[in-house]
């Protein structure tokens, strides 16, 4: 069974999709403010604390942004490799979204490099990737509805031109622009 462009294409397109679903999720999780913590081992947040997000419109549609053979607009994603620095010690650790987004290019390499590199050598990355958005998309169990159509008597899902409500995720960006800030002027990012 031989795999076409647009096959991948498709693929790459539904895991694009699972970028709403990472949002919603990692802002979901509760962020602890008032404890105090060590920042050694264990001892630390679950999740990066960030100002109360606003509810957004997302009109969803194809873009010319983040192309597959380019990773300009990806890098872009994830500001400092997706780390923060927390702590006295400045720990470093990575969001979710980051992570998720990382997972994302990577898929996105694997696909514009497809027909050019024959190489096994990031099979275990996209393993890891495909496997942790796997459950990250199991996890949010989204049951929004989308469209569907038929093509040549098959069902299949379409990129649906729709709004879709969404957490500000500009604050997640905000927050980290500031965390990098301290982290930069010698200041113990809390």
């Amino acid at each position: 069974m031989s795999i076409t462009k647009a096959d991948l294409l498709s693929l790459f397109l539904a895991v694009l999709t699972i970028f709403e679903l990472g949002i919603y999720v990692y802002v979901k999780q509760p962020a602890i403010q008032d404890e105090q913590f060590s920042y050694k081992g264990a001892d630390h947040p679950n999740a990066f604390s960030v100002p109360d997000m606003k509810h957004v419109a997302l009109y969803q549609e194809n873009t010319v942004h983040y192309p597959l053979t380019s990773g300009d607009d990806w890098e872009r994603l994830s500001p400092r490799g997706g780390l923060v620095f927390l702590g006295p010690e400045k720990r470093p650790f990575m969001l979710g979204h980051f992570h998720q987004m990382q997972c994302l290019d990577t898929i996105r390499q694997v696909l514009a490099h497809s027909s050019t590199n024959s190489s096994t050598a990031g099979d275990w990355k996209t393993r890891h990737c495909m496997n942790y958005l796997r459950q990250m998309v199991m996890c949010r169990a989204n049951t929004r509805l989308e469209r569907s159509t038929g093509l040549y008597g098959a069902v299949h899902n379409v990129i649906s031109e729709q709004d879709h409500v969404c957490l500000d995720w500009r604050v997640v960006y905000d927050a980290v622009r500031e965390n990098h800030h301290l982290y930069d002027t010698g200041r113990a990012p809390q």
